[in-house]
């Protein structure tokens, strides 16, 4: 959890709910991505740096980005690629982080970012789905929802929700491409024909034999 007031992150235990490390990260810490499996936390500050945090040992790795001036929405990360998309208010984009890479103890980052993804309003959120075919992205002013593809970045849909949205969660979704039509139950109606002629062929034989 990050912990502005005292510039810090506190971890916590999810069973036992026990305080089990700080870890100092100046700059007012604001929120935090957690990949699975990447054993790195990223934080976000209020001062435009993003930090990453190693799991295992507690402490910060390093500095993965600095832009000043920025104002951080809610991040996300793509679950296939394992980027971090990053909402700036005050430059009306999204940030996008290629997988920080840990090397000796220290973080070191590409070339980052590795791309941007300008937008007409200031976004807050961002979402990616599970597969990593589809992101979402919040606009506080108007009150709306982009989906884009994440193959192409192309906008999709948007969507008109009114309001001030700040934060937006993914679930399971169906594919772009429609579902193809369900073929007719050719195979279901040639089993019950063959079960229904076998009990036919069954009752004439038993007839037969019961005529003689």
């Amino acid at each position: 959890a990050a912990d502005p007031l005292d510039q810090q992150v506190v971890v916590i235990n999810n069973r036992t709910l026990q305080v089990i490390a700080r870890i100092p990260v100046p700059g007012d810490p604001a929120a935090m991505v957690v990949p699975q499996g990447s054993g790195i936390a990223y934080v976000l500050t209020r001062s435009g740096v993003i930090g990453v945090i190693s799991l295992a040992r507690h402490v910060l790795l390093g500095t993965m980005l600095a832009i000043p001036g920025a104002q951080f929405g809610n991040a996300d990360f793509d679950e296939v690629t394992d980027r971090l998309f990053v909402p700036d208010l005050a430059h009306q984009q999204v940030i996008v982080l290629s997988p920080a890479t840990s090397a000796f103890g220290t973080i070191a980052p590409p070339h980052e970012p590795s791309s941007t993804l300008p937008q007409t309003s200031p976004p807050t959120a961002v979402a990616i789905t599970g597969d990593g075919t589809l992101g979402f992205i919040t606009m506080g002013h108007p009150g709306r929802v982009v989906m884009f593809d994440m193959a192409t970045s192309g906008t999709v849909q948007t969507f008109d929700v009114g309001g001030s949205p700040r934060a937006i969660i993914t679930g399971p979704y169906p594919p772009l491409a429609p579902p193809r039509a369900e073929a007719p139950p050719i195979l279901l109606v040639m089993a019950l024909g063959s079960v229904l002629g076998l009990a036919v062929a069954l009752v004439w034989r038993r007839g037969r034999r019961y005529a003689r």
